[in-house]
C-alpha cells in the first residue's frame, strides 16, 4: 500500500472517529444550562468549577454522599431532585412553602441560606446533617402530617397580580441595565391553591434613561418586566395591567403624581415609560402597579385547607 493510500485510510478513519464522538446523542448530555440553575437555587450563583467537581459538591450538598451511576446520570438525578419533574415539585417549591407556613411571606437568596434562617426561627441554631434531611426535619414539625400539601394547577391566562416597588425610580440618577425591585402585594390563588405568595420579589430592568433637559424636555425612564415566579419556581410571562376604568387606570399606572405617563408593550416583555415634562421626577417606593399573565400555565400550588 503506498504512502499516499496509507495517509487517505487513515485520515478517514480520524474523520469518521472524530464525526461518531461528537454526534449528540439523546439522553447522553449533560444539560449545562439546567445545572447552573441547580447551583444558583442553592448556592446563590453558578460554580466556577470543572464539571465532575461541580455535580460531586452538588451531590454532597443535598445527600452529604458521592452519587452512582454515569456522569449524565448524576446530572439529572439532582437536577430532578431540585428542579423538580412531572411527578414531584422542585426543592424551592418546598422550601418555599415552608417559609410561608411558618411566616406567610417568601424571602429572598440561596436555599443554603434560606434553609438556615429557618432553623434559626424554629430551634435557635443551624443543624447538622445533610440538605434532604434537614428539610424533610422541617417539614415533619411544620407541615400537616409532614406530608407537602400539593396539587397541580393551571395558572388561566389574565390572571391579575399586585405589585409594588421596593425602591424609587429617578431618571435623574437611574442607569440603563440597573435593577428595580418589586415585590408581591397579594396571595394569587387558584382552585383554593396558593400559587404565588404575597412577598415573592423579583425584579425590573431600565432598558432605557433619559435625563430631563432644557426647553422643557422631560426626563424618561423605560423599565421591562417579561415574567414572574410562581412558588414552585415557574416563571409566567406577563404584562402591564390596564383596566377599561380611567380612574383606576390612572392610579395602577404609577403616573398619579405625574404630569404624564405612557406605557408601552411589546412581545419581548413589558416596557412602562415614565415621562416628566421638564425636570426629573421621583417615583417613591411603595408605589403599586398591577400586571396580567399572557398565557396559561400548570404549576405547583399549595393547597389550603
Amino acid at each position: 500500500m503506498s504512502h499516499i493510500k496509507r495517509f487517505f485510510l487513515i485520515t478517514l478513519v480520524l474523520i469518521m472517529i472524530s464525526f461518531v464522538s461528537y454526534q449528540p446523542v439523546q439522553g447522553q448530555i449533560i444539560p449545562l444550562n439546567l445545572l447552573k440553575e441547580v447551583e444558583t437555587i442553592l448556592y446563590g450563583q453558578p460554580l466556577n468549577l470543572p464539571i465532575v467537581q461541580r455535580i460531586e459538591n452538588i451531590e454532597y450538598t443535598l445527600y452529604n454522599q458521592k452519587g452512582k451511576g454515569s456522569l449524565q446520570e448524576r446530572a439529572d438525578r439532582v437536577i430532578s431532585f431540585v428542579l423538580g419533574d412531572e411527578e414531584k415539585p422542585s426543592l424551592l417549591f418546598l422550601i418555599n412553602t415552608l417559609e410561608w407556613t411558618l411566616s406567610n411571606g417568601i424571602s429572598q437568596g440561596s436555599i443554603l441560606s434560606r434553609l438556615d434562617e429557618l432553623e434559626n426561627i424554629i430551634f435557635g441554631k443551624v443543624q447538622e446533617g445533610n440538605m434532604a434531611e434537614r428539610i424533610t426535619h422541617l417539614a415533619e414539625l411544620t407541615l400537616p402530617d409532614g406530608k407537602l400539601p400539593t396539587r397541580k394547577v393551571d395558572v388561566p391566562k389574565y390572571t391579575v397580580i399586585k405589585l409594588k416597588l421596593l425602591s424609587e425610580v429617578n431618571s435623574g440618577n437611574l442607569h440603563v441595565g440597573e435593577k428595580i425591585g418589586f415585590e408581591v402585594t397579594t396571595d394569587v390563588k387558584v382552585d383554593n391553591s396558593l400559587v404565588i405568595p404575597a412577598g415573592t420579589r423579583g425584579e425590573l430592568v431600565a432598558v432605557e434613561v433619559e435625563n430631563a433637559g432644557q426647553f422643557g424636555k422631560s426626563g424618561e425612564v423605560k423599565l421591562k418586566l417579561s415574567s414572574i415566579n410562581t412558588i414552585d419556581g415557574t416563571p409566567i410571562p406577563v404584562e402591564l395591567y390596564q383596566p377599561e376604568d380611567d380612574n383606576l387606570n390612572q392610579k395602577l399606572a404609577i403616573g398619579a403624581s405625574l404630569l404624564g405617563t405612557v406605557i408601552l408593550s411589546n412581545p419581548v416583555g413589558l416596557v412602562v415609560g415614565y415621562f416628566v415634562k421638564g425636570r426629573e421626577k421621583v417615583i417613591p417606593a411603595g408605589t403599586e402597579f398591577t400586571i396580567k399573565t399572557t398565557q396559561p400555565e400548570s404549576v405547583y400550588g399549595l393547597r389550603l385547607y
